[in-house]
């Protein structure tokens, strides 16, 4: 019920805002990933070769044995006592025997060590305290984060623990935003403490108990139930704004992109409609999506009644029967759509007697004529040829849309010099003599 009264919310809507949602599988890698994660340019991921990279395609850094991914501001990967980061390639920032880093940056690292968890900030320890540490994660700012225990959960900034809870049952993962700190907890149960550790709302997503995920970016938290569904909330209030079919055992999201592992390993690649433009223009309409070079997915559109592909990520033009509202269908491979209505617009097009070619319109436009694609900036000019009339085709962006004759003033003033001088030879020909 969430989901249809939000698809409807988002009808008649000709450009999306910038609000996030909903989410669209827009693309599946199948990678045999034991974790990933997800960098500016690149999904990074393990496996039984090593660390790998995919941008399109796939490249192998290095292989080293119990290697663990970490996604924070960055990407890092523990292999053994070393820390390394990820950017270009992999460097190493710090090292320790026995120990479990959780770094939020080079200069920002959680080291957990015999009990202990120690803060080094620009490599000198600015915190130490004695507490049991399972899981931990940073906020997004990096000035706080909160730790997991087995049944205890806690609010650290780096001056300290500003509180700590005992949660009577089996907590999974952890979550901070500054000051508010998601539990996910035994049966898809989500609580949220605010900087008090006062408990600010809770979220029965199923009544299930399976395994689970959380993960929290730019105002919205996504808890993955590993064999049911990933749901979106708003991180503030616990609302759910998305419910998304898609089943896997890791997620992580980056500017609009969230990433989520199966249980074979293959990265579902799910990005924020939002961020996509729909519009109409001259004889048709434009879909742009401002997405990472490397995502190379496809959607269905349909259009007035017609199924048209999409590739995500790139300039995608579609034409339209006729002007005026369009109902644009976008599918994804889930099931889940998303309506809007586009307004297209007139394509006036001013042929010349003479060649001048002119076209008033919204639109890149180009033409052939005589086999030949010019591109059409202001007006154009063509050799006409010699015949009774000349055609051209007409293209916004790269797709046809309309095809145009104009007489060929050429012609008609040949004919009409043939004509003269038919007339001036019969008079000769013909002209009485004189006696």
């Amino acid at each position: 019920m969430r989901g249809i009264v939000f698809m409807m919310a988002l009808l008649l809507v000709g450009q999306i805002g910038v609000s996030a949602q909903p989410y669209l599988l827009v693309q599946t890698v199948p990678l045999e990933a034991r974790s990933v994660a997800l960098g500016k340019e690149v999904i990074i991921f393990l496996d039984d070769r090593g660390v790998g990279i995919y941008n399109g395609s796939i490249t192998y850094l290095t292989y080293e044995e119990n290697s663990r991914l970490i996604q924070s501001n960055e990407v890092f990967i523990q292999a053994g006592n070393s820390l390394k980061e990820f950017s270009k390639g992999l460097k190493e920032i710090a090292k320790c025997d026995k120990c479990t880093f959780y770094p939020y940056s080079r200069d920002l690292i959680a080291v957990y060590e015999d009990g202990f968890l120690k803060i080094i900030k620009n490599g000198s320890e600015v915190l130490r305290i004695k507490f049991p540490v399972r899981e931990l994660s940073w906020s997004e700012d990096g000035s706080s984060l909160s730790i997991l225990g087995y049944n205890k959960v806690a609010l650290l900034d780096l001056s300290g623990i500003k509180w700590a809870k005992e949660i009577r049952t089996h907590l999974l993962d952890v979550e901070v935003e500054k000051d508010l700190v998601h539990v996910y907890m035994k049966g898809c149960n989500v609580y949220t403490f605010d900087e008090r550790g006062i408990l600010k709302w809770m979220e029965d997503l199923c009544g299930c108990c399976a395994l689970g995920k959380l993960y929290s970016d730019s105002g919205h938290l996504y808890v993955l139930t590993s064999n049911m569904k990933l749901s979106i909330l708003n991180s503030s209030t616990g609302k759910v704004i998305q419910e998304i079919p898609v089943k896997g055992y890791d997620v992580v999201a980056r500017e609009g992109i969230i990433l989520v592992r199966t249980g074979d390993g293959a990265v579902h690649v799910l990005a924020d409609w939002s961020r996509a433009e729909v519009k109409g223009v001259s004889g048709g309409l434009l879909i742009k999506w401002s997405l990472p070079y490397w995502v190379k997915g496809r959607l269905r559109a349909i259009v007035d009644g017609e199924s048209k592909e999409v590739e995500v990520g790139r300039i995608t033009f579609i034409r339209t029967k006729g002007l005026g509202e369009h109902l644009v269908i976008l599918k994804d491979s889930l099931g889940q759509n998303v309506s809007i209505s586009v307004r297209t617009y007139p394509l006036v097009v001013n042929l010349g007697m003479d060649g001048e070619i002119e076209v008033d319109g919204e639109g890149n436009f180009s033409i052939e004529y005589e086999g030949r694609l010019l591109p059409l900036r202001g007006t154009v000019k063509v050799d006409t040829g010699f015949g009774p009339y000349y055609t051209v085709k007409i293209y916004n962006y790269g797709i046809l849309v309309g095809e145009y004759s104009s007489a060929n003033l050429k012609f008609f003033l040949i004919v009409a010099a043939l004509i003269f001088l038919s007339m001036v030879f019969c008079y000769r020909l013909f002209r009485p003599k004189k006696v």
